[in-house]
């Protein structure tokens, strides 16, 4: 019923339906068994993190206006299970911060923010920026966008192990 359900419903809902689809299965001893015919131990793991990654995105604050225009999005995992968490974030993804009139000072602040996380890998930068709300509306759609294409592996191998 959920994958199906999950053919009319909105891109971010579709990713929950599909990967909750796994969750239902997954106390079934059985059902998993067959998954297993179709899915590797490490991605039966990774589906359970990519779903608290898709709750965690349909979570997302942003306000666009004239004055701001960001996004906070509530990381429901530590700093140290980033990499664990948003390893399939394109590393050459931009990073569009939001933007609100700073004072001298703050620009130089926030400069120096920026000039210390340089040498991270961009995964870092979405998580601590976008927990405090430091980025623009469309650095979070675009991460939604990336997530709903990877969805499309595991919905066809669900749907497969399934039938």
């Amino acid at each position: 019923m959920h994958l199906f359900r999950a053919i009319y419903s909105p891109p971010l809902e579709k990713i929950r339906l599909i990967f909750e689809s796994y969750m239902l299965l997954k106390d079934d001893e059985e059902k998993v068994e067959m998954l297993k015919n179709y899915m590797e131990e490490e991605e039966l793991e990774e589906v359970e993190r990519l779903y608290q990654v898709c709750l965690d995105l349909m979570e997302t604050q942003s306000l666009r206006n004239n004055y701001s225009n960001y996004a906070f999005i509530p990381w429901s995992f530590s700093y140290d299970e980033v990499e664990n968490y948003l390893y399939w974030i394109n590393p050459k993804a931009r990073i569009y911060f939001r933007n609100i009139p700073m004072s001298s000072e703050q620009a130089e602040e926030f400069e120096e923010i920026v000039k210390n996380y340089s040498k991270l890998p961009i995964i870092f930068w979405i998580y601590d920026f976008g927990k405090s709300g430091w980025i623009n509306w469309t650095t979070a759609k675009d991460i939604k966008n990336q997530l709903y294409q990877l969805r499309d592996a595991y919905r066809l191998k669900i749907d497969v192990s399934l039938n």
